[in-house]
C-alpha cells in the first residue's frame, strides 16, 4: 500500500496514456514543504562511485527528500536509478565507463565495428550489480517512495557512446551494414535487460513502472526511447539507423516516450509520429532555443497524431499552453517553482482548467 495517496494519482496516469483528463491536465510539482526541517548535512563519498551504486548513500537522498518535499499533482517521492545515460553500452565487456560527482561518462572504446564483438552480455557483472542496487532500494523504499527505471535508452546513442561520435558518423556512410548489424544485436541486449530491470521493479511500482523524471507511471512496461544523436544526421539516416529501435522497442513494451531534445530533431517528426506502438513525446525546451510554448503548433500536430505529451514548461508558460492543447494525455513537469506557497497557487490554476 502507497503512503503518498497514490490511489487518485494512480487513475490520472493511468488515464493519461488514454489521453484522458479526469477534471484537468497532470501535472507534477516538487518543492521543499514550508514546514520542511533544516536539511541534513551528509558528507561525501570519498569514491563518487558510491553516489550510483551504494544503497547506503542512496537511501540518505531519498529519505531527505521525504522529510523536506511536498509534491502536488501527480508528482511522486522516487529515486531516478541512474547509472549514466544510455547506460546499457556498459554491459559490453568492452566498456570503459567512469563515476564522477555529476555524472556517468562512458568512454569510446571500440576500435572497430568488428561483427566478433560482444554488444551484450547477459551474465555481465555491471548488469548483475545494478539490479542488485534497485533491488535493494525497493526493498528499504516499499510504501514510500517508487524506484525509477534507469536512464537506460537510446540505441543509436549507445553505439555512438561505444565507438564515439566522430567514428560513428564515419561508419554511417563507410560501413552502414556493420553499423545495422551492431544496433541489431544491441537491441537484443536491450530489450533483455530492460525486461530483468521491470521484473526487479514490478512490485515496488504498484505492478507497473515508473519513469523518475519524466514522472510518468505505466501498469506495464514502461520507458524512455531516444535518440539524440540524430541532430546529426538526415531523415533518410534517421529512417535507416533509428526507425527500427522506435519501432521494435515500442511494440515490445506496454507505453513509451520518445525523449525530443531539442529543435534540431524537428525534421525526423513525422517519421517518429509514424510509429504505431509509440505512446507520446516528451518535449524538452533546450537552453538557448524557443521555450516550449513556441512550438505550440508542433505540440497540436503530435496531439492530432494520437500521441501523449511530456511537457518541461516553465510556470508562466500554463495559461498558454493549457488554452491551446487538449487536456488529456498531457503531463506538466513544471519548472520554475521554488516554494510550497507557488506551488498552490499553481496548484489552484491546474484545478480550474477543465
Amino acid at each position: 500500500m502507497m503512503s503518498f495517496a497514490w490511489e487518485e494519482k494512480r487513475d490520472r496516469l493511468t488515464a493519461f496514456w488514454e489521453r484522458e483528463a479526469l477534471g484537468r491536465p497532470c501535472y507534477a510539482i516538487i518543492v521543499p514543504r514550508k514546514d520542511a526541517p533544516p536539511p541534513m548535512e551528509f558528507s561525501s563519498p570519498s569514491d563518487p562511485r558510491d553516489l550510483y551504486m551504494d544503497p547506503r548513500w542512496i537511501l540518505q537522498r531519498i529519505d531527505e527528500d521525504l522529510r523536506r518535499c511536498a509534491y502536488f499533482g501527480e508528482a511522486i517521492p522516487h529515486f531516478w536509478s541512474n547509472f549514466g545515460t544510455a547506460g546499457h553500452a556498459k554491459y559490453a565487456p568492452r566498456c570503459r565507463y567512469q563515476f564522477t560527482p555529476e555524472t556517468v561518462w562512458i568512454h569510446p572504446s571500440l576500435a572497430a565495428l568488428d561483427p566478433s564483438v560482444c554488444y551484450y552480455d547477459p551474465q555481465s557483472p555491471v548488469l548483475a550489480e545494478e539490479l542488485q542496487v534497485v533491488d535493494t532500494l525497493c526493498r528499504a523504499t516499499q510504501g514510500r517512495a517508487m524506484i525509477s527505471f534507469p536512464d537506460n535508452c537510446g540505441i543509436l546513442d549507445s553505439l555512438a557512446a561505444l565507438r564515439g561520435t566522430e567514428n560513428l558518423l564515419m561508419d554511417l556512410v563507410e560501413e552502414p551494414d556493420a553499423v545495422l548489424d551492431a544496433l541489431a544485436r544491441l537491441r537484443e541486449g536491450f530489450l533483455d535487460s530492460s525486461d530483468r530491470f521491470f521484473s526487479v521493479l514490478r512490485e515496488n511500482n504498484d505492478g507497473g513502472s515508473f519513469h523518475g523524471w519524466m514522472s510518468t507511471w505505466s501498469p506495464g512496461r514502461h520507458g524512455q526511447l531516444q535518440a539524440d544523436f540524430s541532430v546529426m544526421i538526415s531523415t533518410a539516416m534517421y529512417a535507416e539507423f533509428v526507425l527500427p529501435e522506435l519501432e521494435e522497442i515500442s511494440a515490445h513494451w506496454d507505453h513509451s516516450l520518445y525523449h525530443l531534445d531539442g529543435q534540431e530533431q524537428l525534421r525526423h517528426l513525422d517519421l517518429i509520429l509514424s510509429v504505431p506502438g509509440l505512446s507520446g513525446i516528451q518535449w524538452t525546451p533546450v537552453a538557448g532555443q524557443p521555450p516550449t510554448s513556441h512550438f505550440i503548433p508542433q505540440l497540436r500536430r503530435i496531439q492530432e497524431a494520437g500521441k501523449c505529451l511530456v511537457l518541461m514548461p516553465q510556470a508562466w508558460e500554463l495559461p498558454l499552453l493549457t488554452r491551446e492543447l487538449l487536456p488529456g494525455g498531457v503531463i506538466y513537469n513544471i519548472g520554475g517553482v521554488a516554494t510550497e506557497d507557488q506551488a498552490q497557487e499553481i496548484a489552484r490554476f491546474m484545478e480550474s482548467v477543465c
